[in-house]
Formats: C-alpha cells, structure tokens, sequence
C-alpha cells in the first residue's frame, strides 16, 4: 500500500473499527486488545492490522488478521504465511479480512484464497466499492464517513454523494478540533476514485464550520510546513538578500508541506489558499526535473523556462534558489 493511504488509515482504523466490523466485515465485537507480541512487529507491514478479539464465552476468543489493500494483486501465499504463523505463536484460530480499497466491485487478482496440490487456504475479501456508501454514513464517527467515498454510489451523482458526505462531515466535525483532518483523508481516499479534482471543486465552494485555530492539523502544520517552508523562506531570502515575493513564499511552503504527505486540503487550510492551487503545485512539482534541467543550461530566464515547462515564474524562482543552495552547501 501506499504510504500515503498507509498513513490515513492507521489514523482512522482505531475508531473505525468497531463500524467497519458491524457494517463490513460482518461480525459482532465484544472486546478487543492489543496485541503486544514481537510477531506483530515481525509481521505487520503497510495496510495490516491485528487485534485480539475476546468474548464472554472464552472459546470465541480469536486473532482478527484485518488487511488494507490498494493494488489488485495476488497475496494469497502472504495471507497463508501471516496465517500460519499467528496461530502457531499465539495458538488461537486466526479471522482473514482483506478490504480492497481499489476501484472494481470484484478484483481481478485479489482472489480470497491460496491453492496448491496440498493447500487450500482460504480467507475473506470484501471491496469497499461493493458496499453500499450509506452503510458508512449511518455512523456518527467521522473516520468512518470518509470511508464512504470509496463505497457503492448506486445511481447517484459522484456530486451529489460527495456533498453528502461533506454535509455529514462538518455535521460531526463542524466547530470541533481536528475537524480538517477529516477532510484532508476525504481528500486522500477521493484520489483512489479520480474523484479528487470534483472534491476540490465542490469543497471550494461550500462553507465548514471548524475552527482552524484550534485544529491539531493546523498545530502540526505550524510545526512541520509553515515552521519548514514560509519562515524558513522568509529567513533565508532576508540572509542571502533575496526579496522572496508572496506567491514564492507560498509556493515554497506548499513544496515543502507536499514533500512531507500533508493532505492539499490541510495545506489550503493552513496557508490561506485553495485546494485547487495546491493541486496546481503539486502538478508543477512533477515537472521539476525538467525545470531544473533547463535552469543548469544557464540560457534561458526564468519567465522563459516557466512558459517552456507550463509552470509559474514564482515556482522556477523557487526550484532555482534550491538549487543554488545545493550549490552552496558543497
């Protein structure tokens, strides 16, 4: 899984579990406990969590094996092995879910089972694009409405669904701290579903109700963005005498604050700027490569490699200052 789907995930799978077990997996909760063992560690990867399940009645005490997965793929002989070696160190019959984030209803390759001449192993693969978004939204646990943008839209608009779930959003969230962070992983997850841009757009023009200053986002992105990118700009450029105007500052932060996976719509919030311009940024950043190939040819200005590579002036300036430093440093 990605890092970046990785990362949202874990932020939600804590809240969300207990929904996603009644809505999804189909199975009823008691207790559940960590499990704090040097096998979690050995197996636990990108997209894996394990929890141990406990019941009144001891005998239904079991391991659950809960799989995110982005990619259709084959891990038959994966979910065999983490299987296998659960029940052998923690001696309790051991529940498989792989949730299938991707976008088909039936994945092609993810099949729910491994098979050879001797072995037929089975588990569970369940795709969130075959379960209905409603089923998601009835809960009054924000990590889990989120999820619903990777559910089943029926016959519905993706727009009109995705003002629903923003509606349901700033419902819960509205006023709240951490209320952006929901929406920074709505932003997230909307990308498995090329539903990013429409989310942007529709996202731009309602109005929310959280209060930024009180936002945890908002603290880490003072701490990690800002703290990197605008004042650490605004502090070289007085050093070195360079007069960094406000869209370089901006674009300079919004640079920094994508390199470390903050989510466009926490960056807009933060910044002072919309979801749409951070998207534009991050479209530029792909470009840097040729950007700064040009800049190293020493022929051309930096209004003319902006109009070759079809970035703004203030994106070269700040990609060439970079560069510079580099320079610098060595």
């Amino acid at each position: 899984m990605k890092n970046i789907y990785d990362k949202a995930i874990k932020e939600i799978i804590e809240p969300s579990l207990l929904p996603l077990a009644e809505a999804v997996l189909g199975i009823k909760l008691e207790k559940t406990k960590e499990i704090k063992n040097k096998i979690q560690v050995t197996l636990e990867r990108e997209g894996d969590h394990l929890k141990l399940l406990l019941y009144k009645d001891s005998a239904r005490n079991s391991i659950l094996h809960l799989e995110f997965h982005v990619s259709d793929e084959d891990i038959g002989k994966l979910m065999l092995l983490k299987k296998s070696m659960l029940t052998v160190r923690l001696k309790l019959p051991v529940r498989q879910f792989v949730l299938y984030m991707g976008d088909a209803k039936q994945p092609r390759y993810l099949r729910p089972y491994y098979r050879d001449e001797f072995t037929d192993h089975r588990f569970t693969v369940i795709s969130l694009k075959a379960v209905a978004y409603e089923k998601l939204m009835q809960y009054d646990v924000p990590e889990v409405v989120s999820l619903a943008i990777l559910g089943d839209f029926g016959n519905k608009k993706p727009e009109k669904v995705i003002k629903e779930i923003l509606r349901r959003l700033d419902k819960l969230t509205g006023g709240k701290k951490g209320a952006s962070a929901h929406l920074a992983r709505l932003e997230v997850f909307s990308n498995l579903r090329n539903l990013q841009p429409l989310l942007i757009e529709i996202a731009d023009k309602m109005a929310f109700t959280y209060d930024l200053e009180k936002d945890l986002r908002y603290q880490q992105g003072r701490e990690k963005g800002v703290e990197i990118g605008i004042e650490k700009g605004i502090e070289k450029g007085i050093e070195k005498g360079i007069g960094i105007g406000a869209e370089k500052e901006k674009v300079f932060a919004i640079r920094n604050m994508l390199k470390q996976d903050f989510a466009a719509g926490t960056i807009a919030g933060i910044l002072g700027t919309t979801t749409g311009y951070v998207a534009q940024v991050a479209k530029w950043m792909e470009k840097e490569p040729k950007v700064a190939g040009l800049l190293r040819q020493k022929k051309y200005t930096e209004a003319q490699v902006a109009k070759k590579t079809g970035v703004s002036v203030a994106f070269v300036s700040v990609i060439k200052k970079e560069a510079m430093e580099k320079l610098e440093g060595n």
